[in-house]
């Protein structure tokens, strides 16, 4: 890995894995639907294993640690939101809201995978977009599989 604003970006990266892994922990404990809970254990799952590996490219580089970077907290507050309304909100209401933030959680890892300088880092982070960008597009469906079946 190359340069300290990689380095930097992979703590932000990896922080806002943790605090994705807590939540969705948290939410596959709440939710009504057997489905949002399986992919929720999935998502939290797919959190850790990315933070894992991004935490390997980090071993020993200058930096390692830290999270308290913008990204970071504004994705711990925006989590801390939804987990104070998962108790009172319908699922469906739940999962829009949560679709809404993933889609920007989504466009600020895509940003940094082109702020990185190596390239073999931005492919790897690349790779770990697309998984979370197909979990999104899960739960996507979910949720319109659920809104539809209220209509009926």
């Amino acid at each position: 890995m190359s340069g300290t604003q990689d380095s930097d970006l992979l703590n932000e990266l990896i922080a806002v894995c943790h605090d994705g892994e807590c939540f969705y922990r948290h939410a596959a404990k709440a939710v009504e639907n057997s489905e949002l809970r399986s992919l929720f254990w999935e998502m939290a799952d797919s959190r850790r294993q990315i933070a894992e590996a991004l935490s390997d490219k980090l071993a020993g580089a200058e930096g390692e640690g830290r999270d308290g970077t913008a990204l970071s907290q504004r994705m711990r507050r925006l989590y801390a939101e939804l987990e104070a309304r998962l108790s009172r909100d319908s699922d469906v209401r739940y999962v829009s809201e949560l679709e809404h933030r993933e889609a920007h959680a989504l466009y600020n890892f895509r940003q940094s995978i082109s702020s990185v300088q190596n390239t073999r880092l931005a492919q790897e982070l690349a790779r770990h977009l697309a998984s979370i960008q197909v979990m999104h597009d899960r739960m996507h469906l979910i949720r319109e599989e659920i809104e539809g079946r209220q209509r009926r």
